[in-house]
């Protein structure tokens, strides 16, 4: 007997591997799941990993138009490049880590001083 514990499993199929969209919340009654489902409508996965992460090689042709995916593997370390997000206002709300840190040792109403106004943004942002 013998266990394999977070090995890579990678498949490869010249004909490309068919792509699905996550239906996962289609036709629910929650206004914010609605939404993501139509800002990421175009997004579609080739692979998913149980207990781990999976991905994908999208390739492109000399017009760059979408080549099949040939190449599918799961990845128990996954890594991915987020684009840096900077708040558009924080007008009294501090977002530094090492500061959020400090007024954490220094108690409750260091912290709620820190965030006080991040529900009031927030409820504006979400006015648009």
């Amino acid at each position: 007997m013998a266990y394999a514990f977070q090995t890579r499993i990678e498949l490869e199929c010249a004909d490309g591997f068919y792509p699905r969209s996550d239906l996962s919340t289609y036709q629910s009654d929650d206004f914010e799941l609605r939404l993501g489902d139509l800002h990421y409508r175009d997004v579609r996965e080739y692979v998913v990993g149980r207990n781990t992460s999976a991905g994908w090689q999208e390739r492109r042709d000399a017009t760059n138009d979408p080549l099949p995916v040939t190449r599918v593997w799961t990845d128990f370390l996954p890594q991915q490049e987020v684009e840096r997000v900077v708040p558009a206002r924080s007008d009294g709300v501090e977002f530094g880590m090492e500061a959020l840190a400090r007024a954490a040792v220094s108690g409750a109403e260091a912290v709620s001083a820190a965030l006080d106004s991040l529900p009031e943004l927030y409820a504006e942002w979400r006015r648009g």
